[in-house]
């Protein structure tokens, strides 16, 4: 799944979300792949993954609103 939101002169790409599991178990979980190589995880739930993800796009797109706005 990759979401593509253009707001502005930037695009906001996102959307990676994988299972990783190893050996011994202990960074088994789910992760969220981001623009410019960011990975956050491992979360237990692909619902919270989700939910994270989502919530990350949205202060992204914040972040740039409240910067645009800023250079009008």
């Amino acid at each position: 799944m990759l979401e593509q939101n253009q707001q502005g002169p930037s695009v906001f790409h996102c959307g990676r979300i994988f299972f990783q599991s190893t050996i011994a178990g202990d960074v088994s979980g789910w992760y969220i792949s981001m623009q410019a190589g960011n990975v956050y995880g491992p979360f237990r739930e692909k619902s919270v993954a989700r939910d994270i993800l989502a919530e990350l796009a949205r202060r992204h797109l914040r972040r740039e609103h409240e910067a645009l706005a800023e250079s009008a």
